[in-house]
């Protein structure tokens, strides 16, 4: 027994140290990443300082480069060690027996935000624990570190910062979420928010293009500059730069910035109503017990003008039962 035991504790011990590895691995492949993406990150203008390095592009890397979305990395026992030294199950709770098995995760989620779109990026995990209980019957039990039973248990220092609430198909950042609630108790209905959001969504788009069609333009009247001021140099090193940037701007073209919903290209996407009603109503019923919990202290001068007598029928009890059977 004490044998069994000890092979156990040292196959844990190893476990955990294949993590840190792992961890340490994809902290170096993270830095590395960010490092390559200076140029070609997601955003819709770029400094004259950068203009010699988008040189450095062809006209349909450049152009590419206005297509990028954010990206979301959540790997918070990466990044917050201290506070998460592990990923907890969302079945048995616990931490100890938790293995992360692959990284990038199963794809990127696309979560809706107010001025676009980003992806979230997580990791699979499994659990030794619930060995036996994976899906369809399968023997590993396995799940993801964006899962919602998984972010409420860490830390909430660390829980205020996962951007997103996620339903199984659906996805908004909690600032546009936040948006839609406002929206709602300004009577707004969610055809007209849908509209809203998709117009701030297709602007977004249209600033990426005119920063695009800057940036060439930019890039060719530095060309210029730059062969202008190699005529006057004296030093050979100097004036073959000089005439190497110009050479690149001359050849750089301005392609034509694909439709907005064009998957080669920008790949938008737009809402409907049911897509934010959804969303909606889903964040609302995880606090369905709070609010009919509240509708108990709502005074009686205000029944008074239900004449169906269905609010009655809503009221719960300390126990869950019903108060009332109107």
């Amino acid at each position: 027994m004490v044998d069994e035991k000890t092979r156990r504790l040292a196959a844990l011990d190893m476990d955990r140290e294949d993590d840190r590895l792992e961890i340490k691995r994809i902290r170096e492949e993270l830095h590395g990443l960010f490092e390559e993406l200076h140029l070609v990150e997601a955003k819709t203008k770029v400094s004259e300082a950068e203009i010699p390095n988008v040189l450095t592009l062809t006209s349909e890397q450049l152009r590419d480069a206005f297509y990028l979305h954010r990206v979301f990395v959540w790997l918070p026992e990466v990044f917050d060690q201290q506070l998460v030294p592990h990923i907890p199950c969302p079945n048995c709770k616990t931490a100890d027996r938790v293995k992360m098995l692959q990284y990038p995760g199963s794809g990127p989620r696309r979560v809706v935000d107010s001025d676009g779109i980003f992806y979230l990026l997580g990791a699979v995990y499994s659990c030794a624990r619930c060995t036996g209980l994976g899906a369809r019957g399968g023997e590993k039990f396995t799940f993801l570190n964006t899962h919602p039973a998984v972010v409420v248990q860490l830390p909430r220092s660390v829980r205020s910062k996962f951007p997103a609430y996620l339903t199984h198909k659906c996805a908004m950042s909690l600032a546009a979420l936040k948006r839609s609630f406002f929206d709602v108790s300004e009577n707004m209905c969610f055809t007209r928010i849908a509209r809203t959001m998709n117009h701030m969504l297709r602007n977004t788009y249209l600033d990426r293009e005119h920063a695009y069609q800057a940036t060439v333009r930019d890039a060719r009247a530095l060309g210029k500059q730059y062969r202008a001021r190699a005529d006057s140099e004296s030093n050979p090193t100097r004036r073959a730069r000089l005439l190497s940037i110009a050479d690149k701007a001359d050849k750089l073209k301005q392609l034509d910035f694909l439709e907005f919903d064009d998957n080669n290209g920008y790949c938008g996407f737009e809402v409907g109503a049911p897509y934010v009603a959804f969303l909606f109503m889903a964040d609302v019923m995880r606090d369905e017990e709070w609010f009919l919990r509240m509708l108990a202290t709502v005074a009686g001068r205000f029944w008074v003008v239900d004449h169906t007598f269905k609010l009655a029928a809503k009221i719960s009890s300390d126990d869950g039962g019903r108060a009332f059977g109107a």
